[in-house]
């Protein structure tokens, strides 16, 4: 025999047939697709409500989650402002330093804010 082409390398090993049953119809991932956003928004609702009962990772976790809209970037500016003292919170100054990151480049990119390089340096 010759050589074996890349393709047949790749599929040494897989079963030979595969029964459609095991397949999911459309509409099925179209549910998936459902499920998928209830669990979005009740993460997105989660974090809401420890962002408001002033829990800053909470905050910084939902801008991740909503970069590309502008709230997010309003979440980011005011984690900007938390102090980063010796007597804050541990891990708050890491914090504020990736929101300013984050905001430099969503300010950079235009994602959620109009793009401004002066903001983005700024």
């Amino acid at each position: 025999m010759g050589p074996q082409s890349d393709l047949s390398v790749v599929l040494d090993g897989l079963p030979r047939d595969l029964p459609a049953c095991q397949f999911s119809p459309i509409e099925d991932n179209k549910d998936i697709s459902k499920n998928d956003q209830k669990q979005d928004k009740k993460i997105i609702d989660f974090l809401t409500e420890k962002a408001q009962k002033d829990f800053p990772q909470s905050a910084y976790q939902l801008g991740q989650l909503l970069f590309f809209e502008k709230d997010a970037c309003k979440m980011l500016l005011e984690i900007v402002e938390l102090p980063v003292g010796v007597d804050c919170p541990i891990g708050q100054r890491d914090l504020v330093h990736t929101a300013m990151y984050n905001l430099a480049r969503a300010y950079y990119q235009g994602f959620g804010v109009p793009q401004s390089d002066k903001e983005a340096i700024r």
